[in-house]
């Protein structure tokens, strides 16, 4: 998933590009805005955090990008994690 901010920022592309150059399929992408239960679900894990509201009412106010990223094998996996986590500190 590309936040509000990667998508204001416009990196949607180049994150695209990474994931591909890095042998990852992306089966579908779609623009969506998650709503309140939406949101509380996927940051659930944060819930009893002081942070938690803000979060909420920041990831129910933009768009979203959502990839579903098809990964081919464990090995794969694993060689293009370890690859990217340079990748990551670039962004």
């Amino acid at each position: 998933m590309i936040k509000p901010d990667g998508l204001l920022g416009n990196y949607t592309e180049r994150i695209k590009e990474v994931i591909v150059d890095y042998g990852f399929s992306i089966l579908r992408e779609i623009t969506a805005q998650l709503d309140q239960d939406s949101a509380s679900s996927f940051y659930a894990e944060h819930s009893s955090r002081s942070f938690f509201p803000s979060l909420i009412k920041y990831m129910t106010r933009y768009l979203y990008f959502i990839f579903i990223i098809v990964i081919w094998s464990v090995d794969q996996f694993m060689v293009s994690f370890l690859n990217s986590i340079a990748v990551v500190a670039k962004f």
